[in-house]
């Protein structure tokens, strides 16, 4: 992993590869959940887990090959045996293991994989949405925290005791600002 990430996102890394759960991921590192898109963001972070991921992926393909190479398995040979499987079971009237055995063929063959990569795409989209929220509620918190005096950076608990203290416009008065305002040039 990276020499400029800190201990805490190095933990968080380890913790993402395990299942992809960001706030899962943060809690475990010694964060809490929300700063998981925080953290995703960072660009040592992402180059850590794509390098981790691509290293994994490398070693469970080399892995793959030895098994094949010594089970002496090929791919025409999986189909035939899937091809074999089907017709047996179609002879023995067994439906379901003759459609057990067609997606067995078509999963050889790659058919399925454009699902998995659907969802895959389908999960990068709503990551990327939720990292729009949060920079959207993050940009609102801190306009609100200004536009009360409060420093940018101000919790939202110090914005909601702000909002407390202040006495809200009644909404006769909210009409009448509001008017003034449509008026003005």
């Amino acid at each position: 992993m990276s020499d400029t990430m800190n201990t805490k996102q190095k933990k968080f890394v380890t913790a993402y590869l395990v299942d992809g759960d960001g706030p899962r991921a943060a809690v475990a590192a010694g964060y809490s959940p929300a700063t998981a898109a925080r953290l995703l963001a960072l660009p040592a972070v992402r180059a850590a887990i794509r390098a981790e991921t691509e290293r994994r992926q490398a070693e469970l393909e080399r892995h793959r090959a030895a098994a094949q190479e010594r089970a002496k398995v090929s791919l025409d040979s999986l189909l035939a045996e899937a091809e074999a499987a089907r017709v047996v079971s179609k002879e023995a009237g067994a439906g379901s293991a003759m459609v057990a055995a067609t997606v067995l063929k078509a999963r050889l063959l790659g058919m399925l994989d454009a699902e998995r990569r659907d969802h895959e795409a389908d999960r990068a989209q709503r990551f990327g949405e939720q990292q729009i929220e949060l920079k959207t509620a993050a940009t609102l918190l801190s306009e609100a925290a200004t536009s009360m005096g409060l420093p940018a950076n101000a919790s939202p608990a110090q914005i909601v005791g702000a909002v407390a203290t202040r006495e809200l416009a009644t909404p006769a008065a909210y009409r009448l600002l509001r008017a003034r305002v449509t008026d003005e040039p």
